[in-house]
């Protein structure tokens, strides 16, 4: 049968299930939908308080995933039908948590085999996102919630596994996977809707304008936003403390302050090559069950190309950075002769002169030395911008840097973090973490 049910229902009294996903809004449902629920009870929609939390009906969720949150005290499958009594209008129940069992439609038979429901059409519905942005907004989010695991790792997972586990949860990704499983369903329907083309540009007036037109009006007068990005401060801040698991020093606060500040306020991103792993691992799927379903394929195939301005999620959530702000001492690459790697993208200006947006000008003399405008005679040792280490000729030490992080430098010999201050020369001008204090080099 095909999974992607048009609006001409069958108009029976219907249980509707909303899964989610994750990031696609039903925060901003859920409590339009409890604020509303008096309103909505006069038009025969009913959505229930038991067995909410927050907003959304997670607590039935739980139960039927077997989670550890779950607790009888919050309401039940058996409580909700006492709740329900003789209603015969429709009810709905949104929980982004039902996501975790989207790929066994069977789970769901304690609510559709239910006597209190047995006779009502039973619908799940679920807003897919296209993966990479999914992902992306998702790794932002679960750092909220204590989550502190390298982005590359938690990128590495979905691509391999085509989903996320997190204890009894499971995040999907393998949206073709679960177009399948449901299409032989006798007993119940799935609708799939492409958040990417919402009805009127949002979540209700989608939702509404898809189940329930009458009532689309009233929310499209509606302006609710939940769970905006946090600062790139914040986002950091919960990686480093999650990865720890303790309070911050002052010194890691300081720290965490300077690199934040030094990244001018430039927005957060999943880099060009990974979108490019997402694409190669789902798009072909996501356009052939799309086609199938009868669903329009346009955001969902095609995540688009990031803007050269982005701070890259992984060069900012990674073992490195984590390491910077605790003041341990970085990784440094082997000893090589080899200055090309890590000017690959320098613009040339000609006569051996170079320039780079995070470095500055410079000039490359051999292969392994460099002057640059204002630190003079540097060597090179390295092959990346994301880890290289330089012998200073002037100071008599060695630092280390990246693209991201500088100009904080990192100088073994006492192994302290500076502060370069852009621009000082002669001297130049350094803060010194350590110390605490400015200092200048020749």
């Amino acid at each position: 049968m095909p999974v992607h049910v048009k609006k001409d229902f069958n108009r029976r009294p219907r249980l509707l299930i909303h899964a989610g996903l994750h990031k696609t809004g039903t925060t901003t449902l859920q409590t339009f939908l409890l604020s509303a629920c008096d309103q909505l009870l006069e038009r025969g929609i009913f959505y229930p308080r038991t067995g909410i939390v927050d907003e959304g009906h997670f607590n039935i969720a739980w139960q039927l995933m077997r989670d550890r949150r779950f607790s009888s005290l919050r309401g039940t499958i058996d409580d909700l039908a006492k709740e329900i009594g003789g209603f015969t209008g429709d009810i709905i129940l949104s929980c982004e948590d039902f996501e975790s069992i989207l790929d066994e439609p069977q789970r769901f038979a304690p609510l559709r085999f239910h006597p209190a429901f047995a006779e009502r059409e039973f619908i799940v519905l679920v807003y897919l996102r296209n993966q990479g942005a999914y992902a992306e907004s998702l790794y932002l989010q679960l750092l909220r919630h204590g989550f502190g695991q390298e982005f590359l790792l938690f990128v590495e997972q979905i691509l391999r596994f085509r989903k996320l586990q997190l204890d009894e949860l499971t995040l999907h990704f393998d949206y073709g996977g679960i177009y399948s499983r449901w299409a032989g369903c006798q007993w119940a329907h799935l609708i799939m809707r492409n958040y990417h083309q919402l009805e009127g540009g949002s979540i209700l007036t989608d939702f509404f304008g898809f189940l329930y037109p009458s009532l689309s009006g009233k929310a499209s007068e509606t302006n609710l936003q939940y769970n905006q990005r946090d600062t790139v401060q914040k986002s950091v801040t919960y990686f480093y403390t999650n990865r720890c698991k303790r309070n911050l020093t002052d010194h890691e606060k300081e720290t965490l302050t300077h690199i934040c500040k030094a990244l001018h306020g430039k927005r957060v991103a999943m880099p060009n090559e990974v979108r490019s792993k997402f694409s190669r691992t789902f798009s072909a799927n996501n356009k052939s069950f799309c086609a199938q379903a009868g669903l329009a394929d346009k955001g969902l195939v095609e995540m688009g190309k990031a803007s050269d301005d982005i701070i890259p999620m992984d060069r900012l959530f990674s073992f490195e950075l984590a390491n910077c702000i605790a003041g341990n001492k970085p990784a440094v690459s082997e000893v090589g002769n080899d200055c090309k790697g890590p000017w690959r993208y320098a613009q040339d200006l000609g006569n051996g002169w170079k320039w780079l947006d995070w470095f500055g000008y410079f000039m490359v003399r051999d292969e392994a030395w460099i002057y640059h405008e204002q630190h003079g005679s540097l060597r090179c040792f390295g092959t990346s911008p994301d880890d290289i280490t330089f012998w200073d000729e002037d100071m008599k030490a060695f630092w280390w840097t990246s693209d991201l992080l500088y100009p904080y430098i990192y100088r073994f010999s006492d192994q302290t973090w500076l502060f370069y201050e852009k621009g000082s020369s002669s001297p130049r001008c350094f803060y010194n973490f350590n110390q605490k204090t400015r200092e200048g080099a020749v």
